[in-house]
């Protein structure tokens, strides 16, 4: 919060594959703002998703190790029930709701976004939910595919 407190935010996978669609459509418009997904021949479909997947893994390579945020156990938590987004050319800001209104926001440019998108794909892997409403160029690209690429 700007005040420095705390939330801690609870989305269960409901919600997060309603959010996904959206969030990783506004991410594509903002490499390809130009040509509509609809309207991409096959060959710009594949440009498209190469071009996306490069972007995931520089946006990881990027995220600066910190320490994790404490929580307060008498702090504010809230069980997410919906999400607002409201999308600009620059930015996507998501507002999340609880039983009596808003309870925090948060504005993400593409490369936080995608950021972003990492840790919950990282959180979404531990809980061993099914991967099949994420974009392949963003499975493809996350941390845990590249680290299996070279075990094996």
């Amino acid at each position: 919060m700007p005040n420095g407190d705390t939330v801690l935010l609870w989305l269960t996978q409901r919600l997060l594959r309603r959010m996904l669609g959206a969030l990783t459509t506004w991410l594509e418009g903002q490499d390809m703002p130009q040509t509509g997904v609809a309207h991409r021949s096959p060959a710009q479909a594949l440009y498209a998703e190469a071009m996306q997947g490069f972007a995931q893994q520089a946006a990881w390579a990027q995220i600066a190790p910190e320490a994790p945020v404490p929580v307060d156990e008498e702090g504010a938590a809230c069980l997410v029930r919906s999400v607002d987004m409201v999308a600009s050319p620059q930015a996507l800001r998501l507002v999340f709701n609880g039983p009596q209104g808003a309870v925090a926001a948060m504005e993400l440019q593409a490369l936080s976004l995608r950021q972003w998108l990492a840790i919950v794909l990282g959180a979404w892997r531990q809980a061993e939910w099914a991967l099949d409403p994420w974009p392949a160029w963003l499975l493809e690209s996350s941390p845990a595919t590249a680290l299996s690429a070279v075990l094996h």
